[in-house]
């Protein structure tokens, strides 16, 4: 999981009776998109077979794995016929530009006429349960997926509920482990807007993060949207003010030292990944109102 997106859970997890799709669906009749549940990466073909979804139930922190299946036309394309299509009218009507109404008439006609043979995009997006601490965290930065996932778990899982993650004091907090005096734990990025005139400043390099810091500690409209931190000492990621985490590492020597939690095989780094993301979602848990 290289970033995801946090929801609340609001109730049991019941995962009795789903099965996945051992066998990709046939394209034939998909005109827009398909979402089902996949065979977990980590499963091997017997467990495949047998319809299994589910991977680390027995460590506390099932996973499952959703696909999204879409017919995919560039939005180039769409933009290109669209420009041809008002030339031609302009050409014959003399105007400058054609009313917003026909152009979207014609972008509509574009895509009634070639959706049904675009291309085929899937989508995999891994989805983890930490039944224990209350999350689900849908392993996506784009919060359309997310929430596509989400929608499709509602459908097939019983008692499956969830709430939006509070991001309402997300830029305070992050603001507040940037003036920390020992940092916060992040370092290596920091990206801040002045809520006076809008203007959004980047920082990549550790001399530079000291003067972000001393400017969102004298400037009380300077406000952190996302930073990076050093989550202890096993890995770092990207956390913004919506509460998307992104950028997701393993420090390469927390795997080679990890002789100790190796389950089987390829399992080992993916074991260590979901321990990262559990010390991420508590360092979310700290988020508190306002500054």
């Amino acid at each position: 999981m290289k970033a995801f997106i946090p929801y609340k859970l609001t109730g049991e997890v019941e995962f009795d009776g789903i099965k996945a799709n051992p066998k990709p669906l046939d394209p034939q009749g998909l005109v827009s998109s398909v979402t089902y549940i996949a065979p977990h990466p980590c499963l091997y073909p017997d467990e495949a077979d047998n319809g299994e979804f589910v991977y680390g139930q027995k460590y506390g922190t099932p996973e499952l794995v959703v696909a999204i299946r879409e017919r995919v036309i560039p939005s180039s394309s769409v933009r290109e016929y669209v420009a041809s299509k008002e030339k031609e009218y302009c050409k014959d009507t003399g105007s400058e530009r054609a009313p917003r109404k026909l152009r979207q008439d014609w972008k509509e006609d574009y895509l009634v006429e070639h959706l049904p043979t675009a291309p085929i995009k899937t989508t995999t997006v891994p989805v983890m349960f930490l039944v224990n601490d209350g999350y689900v965290l849908v392993g996506t930065s784009s919060q359309k997926i997310a929430d596509q996932v989400i929608s499709h778990l509602l459908l097939v899982m019983s008692d499956f509920g969830v709430t939006p993650f509070d991001a309402t004091y997300m830029g305070a907090w992050l603001t507040d482990c940037l003036i920390d005096e020992d940092g916060g734990d992040i370092f290596g990025m920091v990206e801040y807007e002045n809520r006076q005139n809008g203007i959004r400043v980047k920082y990549t390099d550790d001399h530079d993060l000291l003067d972000a810091r001393n400017k969102a500690g004298s400037n009380p409209d300077v406000i952190v949207r996302a930073a990076m931190f050093n989550i202890n000492e096993d890995g770092t990621c990207v956390i913004n003010y919506k509460g998307v985490v992104s950028q997701i590492k393993l420090d390469p020597s927390a795997v080679s030292s990890s002789t100790d939690r190796t389950i089987e095989d390829k399992r080992a780094t993916r074991i260590l990944v979901t321990d990262l993301c559990m010390r991420i979602v508590e360092k979310l848990n700290d988020v508190k109102k306002g500054r």
